[in-house]
């Protein structure tokens, strides 16, 4: 059984949102905030708007990239007054791919069969 560590929630959230990395996901109780498309020096690149894609499914609005600094979206992901922060990251390594990172995307269609006959 995983018993939840506040410590190492925070102490993980903090890394990723002083350093973000490409495929980060961060959530807040399942709802998608950002995910990390690109860092740069001082700036990173989120996708954080989204579109549904049927009534059980959404997907990342890939028009919509949001470029802030990176001091900004520390901020936003931080509480104002304490300690902590609003969402939790699903880090890039944990994520797998960006693709993966978002649980809520249909899956991929199946290929087609061919019937080779020779």
């Amino acid at each position: 059984m995983t018993v939840y560590d506040p410590e190492a929630a925070f102490q993980l959230s903090d890394q990723h949102a002083t350093h973000p990395e490409p495929g980060d996901y961060w959530h807040e109780m399942g709802c998608p905030i950002y995910l990390v498309v690109s860092v740069g020096v001082d700036h990173v690149w989120v996708l954080h708007r989204q579109k549904p894609v049927d009534h059980d499914h959404w997907t990342w609005d890939t028009d919509k990239i949001q470029v802030m600094p990176l001091a900004e979206f520390k901020r936003s992901l931080a509480y104002e007054f304490i300690r902590g922060y609003s969402a939790n990251v699903v880090p890039a390594q944990a994520a797998g791919t960006v693709a993966n990172a978002c649980c809520h995307l249909p899956p991929p269609p199946e290929p087609p069969a061919f019937d080779y006959q020779i």
